[in-house]
């Protein structure tokens, strides 16, 4: 099963993202539990294979099968700073904390449930190389504060 990273590939490619949530179908989380179950590793890559430029960076080792969560209970029960250091946000975020606003806003806002994926992360080391570099990281970054604050303003 494949699994893309999009704006968070470099946090991947550095082992800094080893959680993802995903508005998946009871389809993908029973493949993605049987996955886990049968130990394979999820084939993860840089954004969606169908896409000019796509390639694959590494493997994730799930470390336990996916389950559900809603965005709001990372506030209820104090784990927004786990949850945004998990999703490798933390390694991608800017001095001024841009991401670390944008995320809080975005969780703040949305009451849905999500598939949570907890992994390990295994990059290729050409993945490491490339992905890890400042100016991939800064791209990436503006990539990423455009999409959540999108992603605030549908939901405001």
């Amino acid at each position: 099963m494949i699994i893309s990273m999009g704006f968070v590939a470099p946090a991947f490619c550095a082992r800094f993202k080893e959680r993802t949530m995903r508005d998946w179908t009871p389809r993908q989380i029973k493949m993605v539990t049987d996955c886990y179950d049968r130990d394979i590793n999820l084939s993860v890559w840089s954004s969606c294979p169908r896409v000019k430029g796509a390639e694959r960076i590494g493997f994730a080792s799930l470390k336990e099968p996916p389950y559900k969560q809603n965005i709001k209970d990372i506030f209820k029960h104090g784990l927004f700073n786990s949850t945004y250091l998990a999703e490798g946000f933390g390694y991608m975020d800017d001095k001024n904390n841009s991401l670390w606003n944008g995320f809080h806003n975005l969780a703040g806002t949305l009451d849905k449930e999500f598939t949570i994926l907890n992994f390990n992360p295994n990059p290729t080391p050409e993945a490491n190389a490339k992905y890890t570099t400042p100016e991939m990281i800064s791209k990436y970054r503006i990539k990423l504060q455009k999409w959540m604050n999108d992603q605030v303003r549908t939901v405001a």
